[in-house]
C-alpha cells in the first residue's frame, strides 16, 4: 500500500493530500510555460544562479565567510608589575605550542585596553592588579586567571567572583596546569550535559560521527542529534569553530560592547 499523502500540494509534483485530487502540477518556468521534469534542474539553476559561482563553487557572501582554524594556539596576554615575575611567565608559556603570548603588561589599565585590542583568549593577571578592580572589564571577553600565592587568598576569592576562573601559583604552576585550567573553565561556562561534553571530547579529537557512534555504543542519529544540540547551545555553525570554543579559544567569538 502507498502511503498517505497529506498536506498542500507538493511544489514540485503538485500532488494533494486526501481531500484533493492527485493530479500532477509541474511548475513553471521563467517564461510562464509548464516545465517536464527532465527540465526542473534547469528550472532551479535559473533561480538560484545568484548563489553559484561559475566553478559550481557556491557563493558566499564576505560576511557570511568564517574561517577558524581550531588548532591555532590560544592567546594570551601577561599581566604583572614585577619584570622578574612576568618574564618568568612569558618564558614559561612560550615553551609550549597550545600557546602564544601576544602582549604582556605591568598594569591593569593598560592590561584592560590592550584586551579590547586584541582580543586574548586567556589572561593572567597579577593579584595587585586583581585588586584595583581590572578583573570584571577583562573577564568579559577573556578567560582571567589570577596569579596569586597562598597568602592572596582573599584576593582570589574576590576576583573569582569578579568573573576569574582561577588561580595560578607564579613559579610553581605548569602550562598543562593552565591548559588544564582553560579547558575546565570553558567546559562549565558552554553548558552542555555530561553526554554531550562525552561527544564534544571526541569532535575535538578529530573522530567523525560514525566513528564517534562505534565508540560510545550509539546509532550514528543520536549522535547526529547529539551534535546539533552541541551547535545549538554554543551558538555555532561548524566543526572547527566548535573545537576551537571546547579548547577555551573565546576569541572566535563576537566581540562584547
Amino acid at each position: 500500500m502507498k502511503p498517505r499523502r497529506t498536506g498542500p500540494p507538493d511544489a514540485f509534483t503538485g500532488v494533494r493530500g486526501p481531500r484533493g485530487p492527485a493530479a500532477v502540477r509541474y511548475p513553471e518556468s521563467p517564461n510562464g510555460r509548464p516545465v517536464r521534469p527532465a527540465h526542473w534542474i534547469w528550472v532551479i539553476g535559473q533561480l538560484c544562479s545568484d548563489l553559484i559561482n561559475a566553478n559550481g563553487t557556491p557563493r558566499v557572501n564576505a560576511g557570511d565567510r568564517m574561517s577558524v582554524d581550531e588548532t591555532a594556539p590560544l592567546r594570551v596576554l601577561v599581566v604583572d608589575g614585577d619584570p622578574r615575575v612576568r618574564a618568568s611567565v612569558v618564558s614559561l608559556l612560550e615553551s609550549s605550542d597550545e600557546l602564544q603570548v601576544i602582549a604582556e603588561t605591568d598594569g591593569g589599565s593598560d592590561a584592560v585596553d590592550l584586551a579590547e585590542r586584541l582580543r586574548p583568549d586567556v589572561v593572567l593577571l597579577a593579584a595587585d592588579a586583581a585588586r584595583t578592580g581590572h578583573t570584571a572589564p577583562l573577564s568579559r571577553a577573556s578567560r582571567v586567571f589570577v596569579l596569586a600565592g597562598p597568602e592572596d587568598r582573599g584576593t582570589v576569592e574576590v576576583a573569582i567572583r569578579a568573573g576569574a576562573c582561577g588561580h595560578l601559583v607564579p613559579g610553581a604552576f605548569t602550562v598543562g596546569d593552565l591548559i588544564r585550567g582553560i579547558r575546565d573553565a570553558s567546559r562549565v561556562s558552554l553548558g552542555l550535559s555530561a553526554r554531550e561534553a562525552e561527544v564534544m571530547d571526541l569532535i575535538a579529537s578529530g573522530r567523525s560521527n560514525g566513528e564517534i557512534a562505534r565508540q560510545l555504543f550509539l546509532s550514528e542519529k543520536t549522535v547526529k542529534n547529539h551534535v546539533n544540540r552541541i551547535y545549538s547551545k554554543l551558538g555555532v555553525s561548524s566543526r572547527a569553530t566548535a573545537i576551537a570554543l571546547w579548547r577555551g579559544m573565546v576569541s572566535v567569538l563576537p566581540g562584547k560592547d
